[in-house]
């Protein structure tokens, strides 16, 4: 019993070993509960130069604290971490570059709005055994810088409805009158 015991405990052993890793992989990743978070924009059309909210929907009970990144959610790409109560506070990230601020709702303020913020945000709500997710599209539209010559302004359009009109009363008296006249 002895030795076919020994003949088949290397790959026993392996089986044993393999199983045991998985299950603890297993462990991990279902100890987490993972969830998506919707943003949206205010406004929704923000124009350069402007400041725009990327409003989270809700903290979900258990975040400790909330990370905003830029693209894509990598170190390189991140703008603020914000610390909810009790421990209240933010680090700011490689991404940050003095025009963002954050609440206490996880929303990310930015201000002075260029075409360059143009980009995918996505924000992490993080906590113990919970991981929140969402991302937003942000496109910023160029300011007109000048204003558009092709239309009439309102005095112009006064001007000739006014003009029409004295036109139409002139053309009525020349009418009436060359009617009445005997031939």
């Amino acid at each position: 019993m002895g030795g076919s015991l020994r003949a088949k405990s290397p790959s026993w052993l392996a089986l044993l070993l393999a199983a045991s890793i998985l299950s603890c992989c297993f462990l991990l990743t279902g100890g987490t509960k993972r969830g998506t978070v919707s943003v949206t924009l205010d406004p929704s059309q923000p124009i350069e130069g402007q400041s725009v909210t990327l409003r989270a929907g809700g903290v979900p009970n258990g975040t400790v604290f909330c990370r905003w990144f830029r693209d894509k959610s990598a170190d390189t790409h991140l703008i603020l971490i914000y610390y909810l109560p009790p421990f209240k506070g933010h680090t700011e990230g490689e991404g940050y570059t003095g025009r963002e601020t954050m609440d206490s709702d996880c929303s990310l303020h930015i201000k002075n709005l260029i075409l360059n913020d143009t980009r995918t945000y996505i924000v992490m709500m993080d906590g113990p055994g919970l991981v929140n997710q969402g991302q937003v599209d942000l496109v910023v539209r160029a300011l007109e810088s000048h204003p558009d010559t092709r239309g009439l302004s309102t005095a112009a359009i006064g001007g000739i409805a006014v003009g029409c009109i004295v036109a139409l009363v002139v053309l009525t008296v020349a009418v009436v009158s060359i009617s009445r006249r005997p031939c």
